[in-house]
């Protein structure tokens, strides 16, 4: 199996794609055949070496979407079911910029029957931290809310999420961004 993974930190030029092990899921996790795997900033924070890591071989990527492949006891999941999922983790030595990645059934979700996979596979980080962003506010419904960049990833997210949750939503965007 190949994956992406970086064992010296720079730009994109260090990163490598090695030959690795078919990795097996353990109790409550599952292996998800990648379909899609989304590109964040936290990628090119790993590679660059933000979050430290020096010595160890780094594998990129968070995000997800794909078909599970095998699952461990008690998973929770069937082989053959499409989902989401978020590998999390500045130092783990496989992302999901992989043919397979191994996850916990926690991190793992239906993937939207209306989304293919490339675009399923920009959700798991990016709606997820508008989502919370939204709890943490706990707005009542009625409540005005701004959001600031409401044209990028997180922002777009969370204007919809808001909009669903009754909330009055004001977006700000650059210029450039107004389609």
């Amino acid at each position: 199996m190949r994956a992406a993974v970086v064992r010296s930190f720079g730009g994109p030029e260090v990163v490598d794609v090695v030959e690795r092990g078919l990795p097996e899921p353990a109790a409550r996790q599952v292996r998800i055949k990648v379909a899609a795997a989304a590109l964040n900033p936290v990628d090119a924070g790993v590679r660059s070496g933000v979050f430290g890591g020096a010595g160890k071989e780094i594998g990129l990527g968070w995000d997800v979407a794909g078909t599970v492949d095998a699952v461990g006891v008690a998973a929770a999941w069937s082989v053959g079911d499409k989902v989401v999922a978020l590998a999390y983790g500045v130092d783990k030595p496989l992302g999901t910029h992989a043919e397979y990645v191994v996850v916990d059934t926690g991190a793992v979700a239906a993937a939207p029957a209306t989304a293919d996979a490339v675009h399923a596979a920009t959700l798991p980080l990016n709606a997820l931290t508008a989502a919370q962003a939204l709890d943490l506010l706990d707005l009542a419904p009625g409540a005005s809310l701004l959001v600031t960049g409401a044209a990028g990833a997180v922002g777009g997210y969370a204007v919809q999420l808001a909009a669903r949750q009754g909330l009055t939503v004001t977006g700000l965007a650059r210029a450039e961004d107004e389609e």
